[in-house]
């Protein structure tokens, strides 16, 4: 499951909007999907299961 990253702002309706059509073009799916496009695009990740990266205007982490 994807979250965001509790630093950052929350999002207006016009940007969380915008990012969920970021993600579906960027990654080819929806929330439910990036969780397993992850590990495979972002091979830097660190070793404690959390993988962090820029979409935009937005940090995501992945838990």
């Amino acid at each position: 499951m994807l979250d965001f990253d509790e630093t950052t702002p929350d999002l207006d309706w016009i940007q969380e909007a915008a990012l969920k059509r970021e993600l579906f073009c960027v990654r080819g799916g929806g929330w439910t999907k990036q969780t397993a496009n992850i590990r495979n695009t972002y091979r830097d990740a660190d070793g404690t299961g959390r993988w962090f990266f820029r979409l935009g205007f937005r940090t995501v982490r992945a838990v």
